[in-house]
């Protein structure tokens, strides 16, 4: 059989439905890859959600802070007070409302002697001077102490520790170097002021130590040294008790002295009495003995009292030749005249 009769050749293609039909396959393609591409982007980036339309009356924000203390006029709890209230203005200024109404919040919390000082000016101010920092200005010029730093100056200057624990004293400091404006001050000033007002100990014991650049670090070495000065004289004052302890324990063990054995009593005339004349020893004792008069041998009486003593005889005090008076004289004269 011939190959070239059996063969049956394939019809010519169109070209240009080739090209058709491959322009559709790659616009369907194009199609896939814009498909995969979306959804892609869709698992890689989050969806984004627009945040809520703040309504237009939102309710103001609810005080932090606890209530302000009313403040009734004491000159010295003024500072602290005011501190107070700064704060209360600062955190919950918002929620109280406008300035005007800040300022009269201030004034809600006065009492006593401060209401009655300060309303005049709150009732006589105009609105625009209803402000917190108008009316704090005011309540400086009534409340606030003029010698308060001058007071605090003269307690740092003449204050010693002394015998005063540093965990009381140290925080008084701090409180009057703040009262004379001493926040500002440089730390090599306020390390100086300190230093010399410390305790003998605490002094004797920082000598030659290396002083820290800084006043926070000062106060913290002091604390520490004081802290090793406090266990030391714990340990001192064991050592004493236990020493003092020792000391009784060893005297109460010991032996106690044999008592004496009893011996016969001879009486005997004392070397400190004078003796009686004519009369021995022996026989001064033997009267002792039987409870008769020494000078004398007889019962019912002692030697002291012994109506045989012989009483010594004193001098007779010499009378001197008076020197004769005027009156004598004017009578002697008077005898050598008459006939």
């Amino acid at each position: 059989m011939n190959y070239e009769q059996t063969y049956e050749h394939p019809p010519h293609s169109n070209a240009a439905d080739d090209n058709l039909d491959l322009r559709s396959i790659l616009q369907q393609q194009a199609l896939q890859m814009a498909e995969l591409q979306r959804r892609l982007a869709e698992m890689s980036t989050p969806a984004f959600t627009l945040p809520p339309t703040p309504a237009l009356h939102d309710k103001p924000p609810k005080e932090k802070l606890p209530i302000l203390d009313k403040y009734a006029g004491d000159l010295a709890l003024y500072v602290a007070w005011k501190s107070k209230a700064n704060a209360k203005l600062d955190i919950d200024g918002r929620a109280i409302g406008s300035l005007s109404n800040q300022a009269w919040y201030i004034h809600s919390r006065l009492d006593g002697d401060a209401l009655t000082k300060f309303q005049p000016w709150m009732s006589n101010c105009q609105d625009n001077q209803r402000t917190p920092e108008l009316v704090f200005r005011q309540l400086d010029a009534l409340f606030l102490d003029p010698t308060l730093q001058a007071q605090a100056l003269d307690w740092l200057n003449r204050t010693r520790q002394k015998d005063t624990p540093l965990a009381i004293y140290l925080p008084e400091f701090d409180c009057k170097l703040l009262e004379a404006g001493g926040q500002n001050w440089d730390d090599v000033v306020k390390i100086n002021m300190l230093h010399k007002n410390l305790s003998y100990q605490l002094y004797d014991r920082s000598v030659g130590r290396p002083k820290p650049s800084t006043y926070s670090e000062y106060c913290a070495d002091l604390r520490l040294l004081d802290n090793d000065l406090s266990q030391l004289r714990v340990l001192q004052n064991r050592r004493g008790s236990r020493r003092t302890n020792t000391y009784a324990l060893n005297h109460s063990a010991a032996p106690s002295a044999p008592e004496p054995e009893p011996m016969d009593w001879v009486p005997h005339v004392s070397a400190g009495r004078p003796r009686i004349p004519n009369v021995s020893g022996k026989d001064a004792a033997d009267r002792i003995a039987r409870g008769v008069c020494i000078r004398c041998d007889k019962p019912g009486h002692i030697a002291r009292q012994c109506p045989n003593a012989i009483v010594p005889s004193r001098p007779s005090p010499r009378v001197s030749a008076a020197a004769p008076s005027p009156a004598d004289k004017q009578e002697q004269g008077k005898e050598e005249l008459s006939p």
